[in-house]
């Protein structure tokens, strides 16, 4: 009874049995049933035919519990769709800028406001010399100085973020021929998989590309 059971259970690792090596589309592919992330697994089918597929995880590791009707999708189907969506959006770099700009800073929100440090900390100096019952004012003016010095570290990231897309926009050909991580890395924010037949791949600065798949064997 006991080898039997262990039979099973290795017949039924048959289909998925292990999980793929680090892809560019990593956390990136998202089930549009459940929302949870869809990982890169070996198709291993009864003649031992190995392929790549991307599935939901949820339905890899609960079966059909929480997310019913998630699709498989074929990995070279995925790469491929993922050059078209890049080769479609990108064709014109100066205007794809434009869009990227003014789309990353209406995300960014607000415009920057007047703002010193160095007045903010005259105050401080100020009021911490005239009493202790102002004290609760001095915290203010910190607490003040510590979100706008937080803010400001953030745009400078965001700032660096932007260099290293344009940079991959600009040393991108014409067309793209081939899959490339860094490419992929730097211009892909999302890929949703909405149903077997269609999935909308989302690009740096709010530009989708929705695409209807090829039903495969």
């Amino acid at each position: 009874m006991k080898r039997r059971s262990c039979i099973r259970k290795n017949e039924k690792k048959n289909e998925f049995s292990k999980y793929s090596g680090k892809s560019a589309l990593n956390n990136l592919v998202v089930c549009g049933e459940c929302g949870s992330k869809y990982r890169r697994t070996i198709w291993i089918d009864r003649r031992k035919n190995k392929k790549y597929v991307w599935r939901c995880v949820s339905r890899l590791e609960y079966g059909k519990k929480y997310c019913h009707t998630s699709p498989s999708i074929d990995d070279e189907i995925l790469k491929n769709t993922v050059i078209e969506a890049i080769n479609a959006v990108y064709a014109s770099k100066n205007s794809v800028r434009d869009i990227v700009k003014c789309n990353i800073a209406a995300l960014l929100g607000k415009t920057n406001e007047p703002f010193s440090i160095e007045e903010n900390n005259n105050k401080i100096d100020k009021l911490d010399e005239i009493c202790a019952e102002i004290m609760q004012e001095s915290k203010k003016l910190r607490e003040e100085n510590k979100k706008h010095t937080m803010e400001i570290q953030m745009k400078g990231a965001e700032q660096a973020r932007l260099r290293q897309i344009f940079e991959a926009i600009d040393h991108m050909s014409e067309q793209m021929t081939e899959f490339d991580d860094d490419t992929v890395r730097a211009v892909v924010e999302r890929i949703d998989v909405i149903s077997q037949d269609k999935i909308i791949i989302w690009l740096i600065g709010g530009i989708s590309y929705e695409k209807e798949l090829a039903k495969t064997a």
